[in-house]
């Protein structure tokens, strides 16, 4: 049987004294008005630099380190897409993104709500901003996202015709959300929670597709 390839250990930082980067242009990530944005780099490091053993892989971490001879912004941290080598082996080459908001300007809230049955098996939610019997709780405070409204359709509901909306809300990191929950915007709009995707996607922002009743 040919041996195993090494294993690197998860949760463990390697310092790299030496590195190069080659920036790609900037550019909207997802269609967003110029508020996701997408930007790309590859690091270059020598393979001497790491223990022997250790690989690399799509997912990992490059985080920038700043000292008196360099300008570089310390905490940034790079999401490696893609690993490549030069023609000799000599140096290692990191497809890196870090995707991010360029403006956070909507806050949004995530409710949680409590949910009793009736004898006849009927759901009923309570949730903390309700008015009156409020119950739930609040998982989610002031949390940085972007809401966008891309849909106005018309609805009938409970005997009422009007516009609804359909609402995709873009975030800067994974969470835990059902489709139990729903969103609070600052302007008191309620949305209901229909799926949530990308969330462990490593070039793609996580995303939740909502909507609002008429």
């Amino acid at each position: 049987m040919p041996p195993l390839p090494p294993t690197t250990p998860a949760n463990v930082v390697y310092p790299i004294t030496v590195a190069k980067r080659r920036a790609w242009p900037r550019q909207e990530a997802a269609p967003s008005g110029g508020v996701v944005l997408d930007d790309v780099q590859t690091w270059i490091i020598p393979d001497v630099l790491f223990p022997a053993g250790v690989s690399a892989k799509p997912g990992d971490v490059i985080v920038e380190i700043t000292d008196q001879a360099n300008e570089e912004q310390p905490g940034m941290r790079w999401t490696v897409l893609e690993i490549t080598w030069n023609k000799n082996r000599w140096t290692r080459h990191f497809l890196c993104t870090d995707r991010g908001l360029s403006s956070l300007a909507d806050t949004i809230k995530i409710e949680r709500p409590k949910i009793t049955y009736d004898a006849a098996g009927v759901a009923t939610k309570q949730f903390p901003s309700d008015a009156s019997n409020p119950g739930g709780l609040v998982i989610y405070n002031n949390l940085p996202a972007r809401v966008q409204l891309l849909a106005k359709p018309e609805e009938d509901e409970m005997g009422m015709r009007g516009s609804a909306g359909h609402y995709e809300v873009t975030l800067p990191y994974d969470i835990q959300v059902t489709r139990e929950d729903r969103i609070l915007l600052v302007n008191g709009m309620y949305l209901d929670i229909m799926d949530y995707t990308q969330p462990m996607r490593l070039d793609a922002l996580p995303l939740i597709e909502c909507r609002r009743k008429i």
